[in-house]
């Protein structure tokens, strides 16, 4: 469930017993007026569709696009279906689940009318189409930047001191703790975060997820260092964006509807930043990825945090301000066995 909304109503719960829709016997009670309270922002931007709309049912548009509201693993679909029944009832929007009521979702209709050069799901690919083949540095197409200033804020995260990653190298020759971390300016190829010649430490949550991302072969030597927060570090979390709740989202003060005018536009930058280096790749593929992140540096925080694609359970980190960071152990490993799974391609 959205985190935001399961603390709310923890807290506003004074009773143990059997919830009536997922028949868990140990769960916190709260009543379902308080459920609909903090949920009334969101159905209010349904509407029942008209003859000449293509409507959709609501309760797969609400699974589909907010996977995160509510924890599909753990409750039926025709409990879950009841439970929206009820909460719609609470709220007096019970029309938008009435028979062979089809709804339509406001905010994409919106979009569909604004001019083309404001479509805000199309704003990637114009910025990476400008940055790579028209302008490098001063563009020409229009960006709200103070709406994605604070979007962007609104995805803030802090790790404590003492808070650990991890790095890995592949490497036959020993390496020293001095040598585990960034490369100097003058061998600093470009990355996804990182512009060729402007080095960022590259860390991951875990050490699991370093070996994935390292991509060691069969046998090679790979070295793994340990780093400790020495100061609180600030980052830009852009992990599983498609998963942040409506009211998690409101809880980090964004108006629901701004935010769903760049959650494309988010996913994407997300996405990029955890596609993984190819031998195919140019340069000046990760120019997009490279901007938006000095303009994360600018606004003055410490690195950015984007999931694993290799290791979907693991995150990496794109650290600009190394200084917070210090190793303090090194080891190194051999890799004894490597697995691939395959599928055939059309």
């Amino acid at each position: 469930m959205d985190t935001s909304l399961n603390a709310i109503l923890e807290s506003l719960s004074d009773s143990v017993g059997e919830c009536s829709y997922t028949f868990d016997k140990g769960a916190r009670l709260v009543g379902l007026d308080l459920v609909g309270e903090r949920l009334e922002s969101l159905f209010s931007l349904y509407r029942i569709s008209e003859a000449d709309e293509k409507g959709v049912d609501l309760l797969e548009h609400i699974v589909g696009y907010w996977p995160g509201l509510f924890n599909c693993g753990n409750i039926k679909k025709a409990d879950l279906t009841l439970l929206l029944d009820d909460i719609l009832e609470q709220i007096g929007l019970a029309d938008l689940r009435s028979a062979d009521s089809l709804v339509v979702f406001v905010p994409d209709l919106d979009r569909a009318n604004q001019d083309f050069t404001l479509e805000l799901s199309s704003k990637w690919d114009k910025l990476s189409d400008e940055l790579k083949y028209r302008n490098r540095f001063f563009l020409s197409e229009a960006i709200d930047w103070d709406s994605i200033q604070t979007m962007l804020e609104s995805l803030g995260k802090t790790h404590a001191k003492d808070t650990r990653f991890f790095r890995a190298r592949i490497s036959e020759e020993k390496i020293e703790k001095d040598q585990i971390g960034k490369p100097p300016p003058e061998k600093a190829i470009a990355g996804r975060a990182n512009p060729g010649g402007i080095p960022y430490l590259y860390v991951a949550t875990d050490k699991e997820t370093t070996h994935y991302e390292s991509r060691a072969g069969l046998h090679e030597q790979m070295y793994i260092g340990e780093f400790v927060v020495i100061d609180t570090i600030s980052v830009v979390s852009l992990e599983r964006i498609e998963y942040l709740g409506p009211v998690e989202i409101q809880e980090k003060g964004v108006d629901l509807e701004e935010f769903i005018r760049y959650r494309a536009f988010l996913i994407r930058l997300s996405q990029e930043l955890s596609r993984p280096i190819r031998k195919k790749d140019l340069d000046f593929d990760y120019i997009p990825t490279q901007y938006l992140c000095e303009y994360i540096k600018s606004l003055g925080f410490d690195g950015v945090q984007y999931q694993s694609s290799m290791n979907p359970s693991g995150s990496n980190l794109a650290i600009f301000n190394d200084d917070k960071l210090e190793c303090i152990d090194l080891r190194v490993f051999s890799v004894d066995q490597v697995s691939y799974a395959v599928s055939e391609t059309v």
